[in-house]
Parts: C-alpha cells; structure tokens; sequence
C-alpha cells in the first residue's frame, strides 16, 4: 500500500481468523470485487470466509467473517462487494441451514449513519433474503474515526456486527465498550441459539 504517501505501509499480511469450539469440516476464503483503477494501491484486497459445522439435527451451520471496504469513493465497488456476499448467504438460508456472518461491514448498522464518509453510509437492509437480519448493538459504538486522537472530535458508530438467518435465535448483542484502547474498534460479542423450529 502506498499509503500515507510519506512513509507508504508497503506490503502488508492480513487476514480473516474464524475459531470455534465445534468442529469445521470446511472453510473456503471468497474474494470480493475491490477497485481496479489506480486507487486499489490505496486498499487492501478484500475478502469472506465461510466456515461449516456439522449440525447434531443433521442442518449445517456457516459462519461467516467478513471485512468490507472503507476507504472507497466508488459506490458500485461497495455495492458489488454486499451483492456478492448477501447472494452466497441467501444460498445457504434458502436450504435451512444457519447462516451467522460477523464483521466490519464499514455501513452503519445501527444508530446515526454518516453518508458523508465513505465507511459510515446507511447499511443497505431492505437488498438482504427476507431469511436474514442484522443483529447489531446499541449500547455503545463499535468504531471511531482514526484521523485525530480519541476525544471529543471523534466520529462514534456502529459498523460491527452480525447478519443471521432467521433460525439463529438472538439472545443478546452488545459492545464491550473499552474506549478503543486496542485499535479503532471495540469487540462486539453476540450470545445466540440455533433454533430447531425452521
């Protein structure tokens, strides 16, 4: 990354980390559209992971990881990258299985959204399967704008959190409110139930 422009990062390893107590038979990483003009110097490739554990009831559970992204002006690139990612989730509600997908959405999940930034516009709820829903806290942000230090000037939101299937039975979502002492988010942590019901 070329990026900022006097002391560039350079190359960079990142990636997406899914853990879990119960078995995965398979996990397989998508990537998602990212912009092919000069400004893909300026961001990271982009991708989803998709988890699968084996069900006792015979159903399988996908859990998704996802980080989308921030810093683009080109709406169509941010748009392909949800289409791409609520398309490969439908597929899997539609056959009855659950569907979790956590991440940095970088679109408001719930709360005040700020269109004038690229990483904080309106998250596009009514272009999900009639199967999913957002799951997102309330209780306090989950991210801050990183140009300036933590203060009173700092732009607060909610950008983190989870899309299920309607077979995952919420229990409670919440922002574990650390005053971003670790980076410019504050973990999200969402308690659940797969429900044998659907």
């Amino acid at each position: 990354m070329f990026y900022p422009v006097t002391q560039p990062i350079g190359k960079a390893k990142s990636g997406l980390l899914t853990l879990s107590k119960g078995q995965m038979t398979q996990a397989t990483r998508y990537r998602l559209p990212i912009e092919t003009n000069f400004n893909k110097f300026f961001d990271l490739d982009r991708a989803f992971s998709v988890s699968e554990v084996t069900v006792d009831n015979g159903k399988k559970l996908f859990i998704y990881n996802v980080h989308l992204s921030a810093f683009i002006k080109d709406e169509v690139i941010q748009a392909a990258q949800l289409i791409k990612l609520f398309d490969n989730m439908k597929a899997h509600a539609d056959a009855g299985d659950y569907v979790i997908c956590g991440g940095d959405y970088n679109h408001v999940l719930s709360g005040e959204a700020h269109p004038e930034l690229t990483w904080m516009k309106p998250f596009p709820t009514a272009k999900l399967s009639h199967k999913l829903r957002v799951v997102a806290p309330t209780n306090a942000p989950s991210v801050r704008s990183n140009g300036t230090a933590y203060g009173d000037h700092s732009t607060l939101g909610v950008i983190d959190g989870f899309l299920v299937s309607e077979n995952i039975k919420s229990l409670n979502i919440k922002t574990i409110q650390n005053d971003f002492k670790s980076s410019d988010h504050n973990p999200v942590v969402m308690t659940f139930e797969l429900s044998t019901s659907n």
